[in-house]
């Protein structure tokens, strides 16, 4: 387990730019941490994603596309829990795009609905005259 202060001088960046680097990867879930009191630890594993977020930052890339480019597997060490995370974002993106579509269609059906001459009453409402 690794503390801020170590992972940004492997990484060989400013504490600063590794704790706002490493909380949006906590916040979008490519790592866990862990409290000790008030130190927060990182993974081992997360010096490797945090090189690879800096290495695109530094290629010129702006940071909310380096983590979009981590979030969708691009350049990223492979881990199970990650890959697994990338899977279901794209399942995700998937199942909303279905979903619009199926809206679209529920709409176009309900504009059709809209001229039909209202429902009849039941049988029996019409047999003994009650509305």
């Amino acid at each position: 387990m690794l503390s801020v202060k170590e992972l940004s001088e492997r990484v060989n960046i400013p504490y600063t730019t590794a704790a706002k680097y490493l909380k949006a990867l906590q916040e979008r879930g490519f790592v866990r941490v862990k409290r000790e009191g008030k130190r927060v630890l990182y993974p081992d594993e997360t010096e490797g994603i945090l090189r690879q977020l800096v290495d695109l930052v530094k290629s010129g890339i702006s940071f909310s596309q380096a983590l979009d480019r981590l979030s969708y597997g691009e350049n990223l060490v492979k881990d199970p829990v990650l890959e697994e995370i990338r899977r279901l974002r794209r399942e995700i993106e998937d199942l909303k795009k279905e979903n619009r579509a199926l809206r679209e269609l529920v709409q176009m059906y309900l504009s059709e609905v809209k001229g039909l001459p209202a429902p009849k009453k039941p049988w029996w409402k019409r047999i003994f005259g009650i509305k």
